[in-house]
């Protein structure tokens, strides 16, 4: 049985209050690797930051991936 992940945006108010916290940490992940991004994801003690990171590197690595 193959299952389809359907990746959802962002909403709009939430993607813009943290867009350049996950970019810097998605620069983070992409030149020292993901566990120090999600380690300083954690250090900001905000679980929406952390939870927009997973988003984000669940939608890049699907991305990745069907290309």
């Amino acid at each position: 049985m193959v299952y389809s992940i359907h990746m959802e945006t962002l909403p709009p108010d939430r993607e813009a209050g943290h867009a350049a916290q996950i970019e810097a940490l998605l620069e983070i992940a992409r030149k020292k690797g993901l566990e120090e991004a999600v380690n300083e994801a954690r250090r900001t003690n905000n679980p929406h930051i952390l939870d927009d990171l997973h988003d984000r590197l669940a939608t890049e690595i699907r991305r990745s991936l069907l290309e």
